[in-house]
């Protein structure tokens, strides 16, 4: 059993101010027939839900409904991923939250000229806001691009944190085998070929660490979509472009992380090396 966001609305109303793509089925049956209820297409994916299916309803108030699937949507915007009639919604719950009233002007209608009027008739409702198409639009886009700045502020964080610690990691390594470069550098290998050795091993460190970084970032990612799936989170689409170039450019990165470990292999000797 899980918690999930029920919408009602009527389906001629809704058909007015949005177009609510229709995978089968009708949003008119809701309104018409027996109590029915529309699904999102992924919804019904994931449930193996199909037209005629009978689901159970359990509202908060106790009250168990059984309601037939009538239409499978795909539209999470204003149908949501259940969206049921308004008579539907009453007939189960005492009271009703209205969280969206799209209104539709008349042809020709000045439309800043009733933008206005209706903040007028909400200013003492301060978590109302009043919002044309482009503005709701936004609204919409900037939540996501919120999360999405901060996810790659975090992004850019790790990848510091992670070129800082690839450096670290060499600079001690040279020191921990100090010997080991002396015998290099004592059998013939050049110093080109020795900053070439050390850069492949920063290489190989930061690709690997953002290989494995990305698979447990990935399956973390899934896990969180699936668990908000009741406010809407219904696919996972992972950017496969984006974590590549990601990868290669902490690769390329790991150039820079390793000049240190080059500056201090340059200071090895290798007779004073060889002779302890």
């Amino acid at each position: 059993m899980s918690t999930e966001r029920v919408a009602a609305a009527e389906p001629a109303n809704l058909a007015r101010v949005a177009t609510t793509p229709v995978v089968d089925g009708t949003l008119g049956a809701l309104a018409t027939g027996p109590p029915g209820v529309a699904v999102d297409r992924s919804v019904a994916e994931r449930r193996s839900l199909a037209i005629g299916d009978r689901v159970s309803l359990l509202w908060d108030t106790g009250i168990r409904q059984e309601v037939a699937v009538e239409a499978v949507t795909d539209d999470i915007l204003f149908a949501g991923n259940w969206l049921v009639a308004p008579a539907t919604f009453s007939s189960s719950n005492r009271a009703r939250l209205d969280y969206q009233l799209p209104l539709l002007a008349t042809p020709g209608a000045d439309r800043q000229a009733l933008r206005d009027q209706l903040e007028s008739l909400v200013a003492f409702h301060p978590n109302i806001e009043v919002l044309d198409g482009d503005a709701f639009s936004a609204v919409n886009a900037a939540s996501v691009r919120r999360i999405a700045t901060a996810v790659e502020a975090l992004l850019a964080l790790a990848l510091i944190v992670g070129l800082l610690s690839i450096a670290n990691a060499l600079v001690l390594s040279i020191a921990e085998r100090s010997e080991e470069l002396a015998v290099f550098d004592a059998v013939g290998m050049t110093a080109r070929q020795l900053r070439a050795m050390l850069q492949w091993d920063a290489v190989v460190m930061a690709v690997a660490g953002a290989g494995l970084g990305i698979t447990a970032g990935l399956g973390i990612a899934y896990t969180f979509v699936h668990s908000l799936s009741a406010q809407g989170f219904l696919e996972f689409d992972a950017p496969w472009s984006a974590l590549a170039s990601a990868v290669v450019a902490f690769g390329a990165a790991s150039f820079v992380a390793a000049l240190p470990a080059k500056r201090q292999a340059s200071r090895v000797t290798p007779a004073s090396q060889l002779a302890t």
